[in-house]
């Protein structure tokens, strides 16, 4: 949840400076869109570290038992 929450700012700041820079197209709720955009951005990456962070866990385990079974047949 700690990493849900910094993705999440971080993507309502890049969500606000991109919408301060490239406000051609003014919205009628302006900050519920930003906001919308900057939570499905944040669920996307949090999905994707979250892999990431499995991925890695996984790779120790394989290695783990790549070691376990390399000693045994020594």
């Amino acid at each position: 949840m700690k990493r849900f929450g910094a993705i999440l700012i971080v993507s309502l700041i890049v969500c606000y400076l991109a919408t301060f820079f490239f406000a051609g197209v003014i919205m009628e709720s302006f900050w519920g869109n930003v906001t919308i955009f900057a939570v499905l951005i944040a669920i996307t990456a949090t999905i994707f570290v979250n892999q990431q962070v499995r991925l890695e866990e996984l790779e120790e385990k394989v290695a783990t038992v790549t070691n376990h079974f390399d000693r045994r047949d020594e």
